[in-house]
């Protein structure tokens, strides 16, 4: 975020000051617009876990009707691998074992892993094999890994983030924000940033990230309440 914000600053031709707000799973900043004056002044991150944590338990807002989605711009890679001296060489293999020898597939860093990029040093090193990310594209730091979706299965987690702000902000100061965030994009400078961490650039309008926003929403409450972990009213 501060790539993001120091390149935006250029644009917007006033520094763009990062305060972050640790705790709450990354709900801090989303609460924080509640109260916020739809200004344009005052904006936060919007993280995967504010379209979750609401159906978990009681949030001071509501991560549709409380807030702004201003752009969405990147994004985590997450990926599956497996110890190199294992004998799967693809996604599909593996999921073969497993359904072949029901139980006896180890999952943590013993057999198989998935998680973001803590995989990356052990890959680039060989002491791991990636089978997969899932990703819509393919990693451009992994060209010859193909993706969960091209292996044959219907999955994308990339968990988007851009930023948003209080509701009732005036379109005009909207487009402003946006347009001097989508150009953060095209600024070599945030391209490096993304790269050392291997996160794609994920980019949403205003209007299509407002549309993720209520998408997700509904999306993790299905889930949440499919594992029977939904808040008790």
């Amino acid at each position: 975020m501060r790539a993001f914000a120091e390149s935006a600053s250029k644009s917007l031709g006033v520094p763009v000051i990062i305060e972050n707000k640790p705790g709450a799973g990354g709900t801090m900043g989303a609460a924080a617009m509640v109260n916020a004056k739809p200004d344009g002044y005052t904006l936060t991150q919007l993280p995967l876990g504010i379209y979750r944590l609401p159906h978990l338990q009681n949030m001071a807002f509501d991560p549709v009707k409380d807030i702004s989605h201003i752009v969405c711009f990147t994004g985590y890679t997450v990926g599956i691998a497996c110890s190199a001296d294992s004998p799967f060489k693809t996604l599909k293999d593996m999921v073969a074992y497993a359904k072949a020898n029901p139980g006896k597939l180890e999952y943590g860093h013993i057999r198989v892993m998935s998680g973001t990029t803590e995989f990356a040093p052990h890959v680039l090193s060989g002491k791991l094999r990636l089978l997969a990310t899932l990703g819509s594209q393919r990693n451009k730091a992994f060209p010859d890994v193909p993706t969960v979706k091209e292996s044959g299965r219907d999955t994308i987690t990339e968990s988007p983030f851009g930023i948003g702000g209080p509701k009732g902000m005036d379109p005009a100061v909207v487009k402003v924000l946006h347009d001097a965030f989508r150009k953060t994009l095209e600024d070599p400078s945030v391209q490096a940033t993304l790269d050392k961490f291997y996160m794609p650039s994920i980019y949403m309008s205003t209007a299509d990230h407002t549309a993720y926003g209520e998408r997700t929403f509904k999306a993790e409450k299905a889930t949440i309440e499919r594992l029977g972990l939904a808040k008790k009213s």
